[in-house]
């Protein structure tokens, strides 16, 4: 199933239906084009998706800390500049 750059996919948590909806309905409840019953759609804008941004944006603060006391402060700093990107290019993917 092909989306475009402005959906996602969900998947429906009763008949495992996969359909795309829009970016912004991330975090909602959106009914299943095959059964039509009303199903979560996870993605940016939901709760947990906030608390694993905010645990990754966390463990990058802390080995960049740690990496800084073993290596110095351009080591911590190449750290936190490759974890941050990473983290830019996950969030792009999504």
């Amino acid at each position: 199933m092909a989306f475009d750059s402005g959906s996602i996919g969900a998947t429906c948590e009763h008949c495992q239906a996969m359909f795309p909806v829009a970016k912004s309905a991330a975090g909602s409840l959106q009914n299943c084009p095959e059964c039509g019953r009303a199903t979560s759609v996870g993605g940016e804008n939901d709760p947990l998706w906030t608390v694993i941004k905010g645990a990754a944006v966390l463990g990058l603060v802390v080995a960049s800390v740690l990496v800084y006391q073993i290596g110095g402060p351009v080591a911590g700093a190449a750290v936190f500049l490759v974890g941050a990107a990473i983290l830019g290019l996950v969030r792009a993917a999504l």
